[in-house]
């Protein structure tokens, strides 16, 4: 049943966290890394305007980091 499903998905997702958190690598396998990094990087912001300046987007670090 759907409910089950569900259940048995945020079981799976909880104890892969706690792997990479055991590993110390949790939140990597999303756009965590890259938002924190980029949030406060004020040159790469600028930097992101300028033409000829190829632009990482998170799907392209996510993409990376899988």
């Amino acid at each position: 049943n759907l409910m089950q499903a569900q259940l048995e998905d945020e079981q799976a997702r909880r104890e892969e966290l706690e792997k990479h958190k055991t590993a110390f690598v949790e939140h990597l396998n999303g756009s965590f890394l890259f938002d924190s990094m980029y949030a406060e990087d004020s040159e790469g912001n600028k930097l992101s305007y300028l033409p000829g300046v190829v632009a990482w987007s998170p799907e392209d670090v996510v993409g990376t980091c899988h």
